[in-house]
């Protein structure tokens, strides 16, 4: 016997003539099979337990596996040593490398996908909240209504003009805050909202129109009506956009009440000079030579204009 290499507790038989052997491994294969895994091996024999190791000798893949042998009392005698050609070990790994790799790749995909997701989520988050600042710091009141008629959008704008606040207003039928009249009768004016919804149609409305206010007061309005269509063309809802024209109309009776008054304050002075000019052509305040009737004329004719 002379010590193994694997292990100093162990003896290897050294003429083993009389033992049949079949070597499907060659002896300088198993050499330098022996070579490679007698580190492994010697940790591994004091555990007293089968165990296998792989090795590869001239890009051949080998197993060499050890078997405990106990006596009939089981007590630990030996180890029976098997070397054997076998690639399952190595395809096993390769084929776990691939899956790792799949599975790696899978979670990258994975990780892009949610992260993009949550980028297109947060972008699009930013721009609604814009658009709801935006919406929210216009001077117009702006009203959304959804197809189920009811409101899922009230500015601030809206609030003051109306005198409702969002909380108020907010997943209501729009009937029951936007009551439009007709700002000299008081007779109730919707019907353009309905035409909206069923007619797919745009109204501008900027006379004789007056809004409802919470507490019962009418305050004169313009207002714009449109559609909400989806990237199909399905309807989805109905924006009102509507502002007060309070100042405006005070505006505009000033303005024609200017014009009355300067009108009447002129056509009385102008009257005057026509019956003169008048008078003095027709030769009623004496004669005129052809140069006076010309001046004479020529103021007439002003006057006229000025007039007109």
């Amino acid at each position: 016997y002379f010590p193994s290499e694997f292990n100093a507790n162990y003896l290897l038989e050294r003429d083993l003539s009389n033992v049949k052997q079949i070597y499907s491994v060659p002896v300088e294969a198993s050499a330098m099979i022996d070579w490679q895994i007698k580190e492994r091996a010697n940790k591994l024999l004091e555990t007293n337990q089968p165990f296998s190791l792989e090795s590869t000798v001239d890009h051949l893949y080998y197993l060499t596996t050890f078997l405990p042998v106990p006596s009939v009392t089981e007590q630990q005698l030996g180890y029976l040593v098997v070397y054997s050609h076998d690639n399952s070990v190595y395809l096993l790994k390769d084929s776990l490398y691939v899956q790792y790799i799949v599975i790696l790749s899978l979670m990258m995909i994975t990780i892009f996908f949610f992260y993009y997701v949550h980028d297109s989520q947060q972008n699009l988050l930013n721009k609604t909240e814009e658009l709801n600042d935006i919406a929210q710091t216009i001077g117009e009141g702006l009203v959304v209504i959804k197809k189920n008629k009811r409101v899922s959008f009230f500015n601030s704008a809206a609030e003051t003009i109306s005198g409702y606040l969002s909380e108020e207003v907010l997943d209501q039928p729009y009937q029951k805050i936007l009551q439009f009249v007709h700002e000299i009768t008081e007779q109730p004016r919707n019907a353009f909202i309905k035409e909206v919804f069923t007619k797919l149609i745009v109204h501008n409305l900027a006379k004789d129109l007056a809004l409802v206010k919470k507490d019962g007061n009418l305050v004169p309005i313009a207002v714009n009506a449109a559609p909400l269509l989806d990237q199909e063309g399905r309807l989805w809802g109905c924006i009102v956009v509507f502002r007060d024209v309070a100042k405006e109309r005070e505006v505009d009776k000033a303005k024609t009440e200017f014009v009355s008054l300067a009108s009447h304050q002129l056509q009385t002075p102008l009257s005057a000079v026509n019956w003169h000019t008048e008078m003095l052509l027709d030769g009623k305040a004496g004669a005129l030579n052809h140069r006076q009737k010309e001046f004479i004329k020529a103021v007439y004719e002003g006057n006229q204009r000025m007039i007109k």
